[in-house]
């Protein structure tokens, strides 16, 4: 107390008066800024609860739906679909194809979103250029399925002593779980 006593009216003023703004600062930052910030906030979601922008956004939500739909398909696809699509190419250009269809095992099935995606590998021996059509085809002319990845690798045959060309193919269709 004896240091306040020894201080003029001038600097207790001042004293006082920085005290009260390092205050009012805590209040604020503590205090006032989170209640305004909360406000904004609620007049934000006020805005949204208008009934126009409620309509709109459920027909463009609607609109996605169904671009969704139309793309991934809506309706469950045949699993043998790709296999009965290779058939058909097969038979239609036997006599100008020299592919050979090496392996297709099951296909992979994942859940994600309300879609079921089937994922289905073939692998094919050919020419680079019989290797090009099937991708070409089967990425063009199939329906419900699109190519999701092709790679293509060479393994020298040791009894012929000759590189051959591989092509593997990820195929995938989708159905729409409900």
């Amino acid at each position: 107390m004896a240091f306040w006593n020894k201080l003029t009216y001038r600097l207790k003023t001042l004293v006082l008066a920085v005290g009260l703004l390092i205050i009012g600062f805590m209040v604020y930052q503590t205090k006032i800024k989170p209640t305004m910030a909360q406000y904004d906030h609620l007049q934000s979601l006020n805005s949204l609860d208008s009934d126009e922008d409620v309509q709109q956004k459920m027909s463009m939500l609607e609109s996605e739906l169904l671009y969704l739909d139309r793309i991934l398909g809506k309706d469950r696809k045949d699993l043998q679909l790709i296999n009965k699509e290779l058939i058909a190419y097969f038979s239609e250009h036997e006599d100008s194809t020299s592919c050979e269809l090496i392996s297709m095992p099951r296909a992979h099935q994942f859940d994600e979103q309300g879609y079921r995606i089937y994922t289905h590998k073939a692998v094919f021996r050919g020419s680079f250029q019989e290797l090009l059509r099937l991708s070409y085809f089967l990425e063009t002319n199939t329906s419900g399925m699109k190519l999701a990845s092709s790679r293509y690798f060479s393994v020298k045959n040791p009894r012929t002593k000759k590189n051959e060309l591989f092509s593997e193919l990820y195929i995938q269709s989708y159905e729409k779980i409900n």
